[in-house]
C-alpha cells in the first residue's frame, strides 16, 4: 500500500494469510530514508521507537534491512480482530530527515468465510433426511451460528421463481427473491473430522438439519447472515453467503 509521509515514509505492508504465523502475519514499514546502519540491519537488531499497534500485541520491531523494519508478535495475531498500525511525527532517519506528519493504518486479520459445502450449489440429490454442512477456513462460534442460519423452501407456482437463478456465493441481500418459505431449523451442531483413526471434533464445520423433512423435487436455499463470528476475535463474516440445492 503506498502513502506518503513527508519525505520518509514509503509504504505499510501487511501480510495477510489464513494461516496465522507469528513469522508472517505481521505489519512492515519501509522507508524511502535509511533509519539503521548497516551494522544493526544485518543483525536484526530490535528497532526501538515510537510506533504503536492498537489493540497492544506483545512483541518486537526488527529490522529487515536499512529501510525496512517488521513487527513480529510474540504469538499468532488473534483472528477476526481489527488493528491500527500509528506512525508518529518526527521518526529521524540516519541522514537526521524526519517524518512531517503522524500516519495510521488499520488493517483486519481473517474473517469467518464459506470455503465448501454438502450438498454442493444446486445439488439435486437432496431427500428427506438431508443435513447441510458449510465448512469454514477458521473454527466458528456455534451461538453465533444459531442466529445467522436461515433455511428457505422456494414454494411452487405457476411461474419460475427468480430464487431459481439466483447465483451462489457472497451478496447483501438476507432473504432469496422469489416466492419463499422459512424452515425451521432443528440443531446447528460441529462436523467431525478423522485423526490418527478417530473421530474428532471438527469446529470448521456445522452441521444443520432441518426440523421438518425435505422434499424431493423443491428448490431450498440456505443463507448465512452477514456477521456470522468464529471462535475468536470480534468480527464476523463481511457478507452473506446463499447456497442453493434440491
Amino acid at each position: 500500500i503506498q502513502f506518503t509521509c513527508g519525505d520518509c515514509l514509503s509504504e505499510l505492508f501487511f501480510l495477510h494469510h489464513e494461516v496465522a504465523l507469528a513469522a508472517c502475519d505481521s505489519p512492515r514499514l519501509v522507508f524511502r530514508l535509511p533509519l539503521a546502519q548497516v551494522q544493526d540491519s544485518l543483525s536484526m537488531r530490535a528497532v526501538q521507537w515510537p510506533v504503536t499497534i492498537s489493540p497492544e500485541i506483545a512483541g518486537r520491531w526488527r529490522w529487515l534491512g536499512t529501510t525496512a523494519a517488521q513487527f513480529v508478535p510474540d504469538r499468532p495475531l488473534p483472528l477476526g480482530t481489527a488493528f491500527t498500525v500509528t506512525v508518529p511525527v518526527g521518526i529521524r532517519t540516519v541522514s537526521e530527515d524526519v517524518t512531517e506528519k503522524d500516519f495510521s493504518w488499520s488493517f483486519e486479520t481473517l474473517r469467518p468465510r464459506v470455503l465448501s459445502t454438502e450438498p454442493e450449489e444446486w445439488n439435486g440429490d437432496a431427500g428427506p433426511t438431508t443435513r447441510v454442512m458449510l465448512h469454514f477456513n477458521r473454527e466458528m462460534d456455534l451461538a453465533s451460528a444459531k442466529d445467522s442460519l436461515t433455511l428457505y423452501e422456494e414454494m411452487k407456482t405457476s411461474q419460475p421463481s427468480s430464487a431459481s437463478v439466483t447465483k451462489t456465493g457472497t451478496g447483501t441481500s438476507a432473504v432469496p427473491p422469489g416466492n419463499v418459505r422459512n424452515v425451521p431449523i432443528k440443531t446447528v451442531t460441529y462436523g467431525t473430522k478423522d485423526v490418527d483413526d478417530k473421530k474428532v471434533t471438527d469446529k470448521m464445520t456445522l452441521v444443520i438439519t432441518s426440523a421438518e423433512p425435505l422434499k424431493y423435487e423443491t428448490n431450498y436455499t440456505m443463507m448465512v447472515l452477514a456477521g456470522i463470528r468464529g471462535m475468536e476475535g470480534p468480527l464476523g463474516s463481511a457478507e452473506h453467503f446463499s447456497l442453493h440445492f434440491r
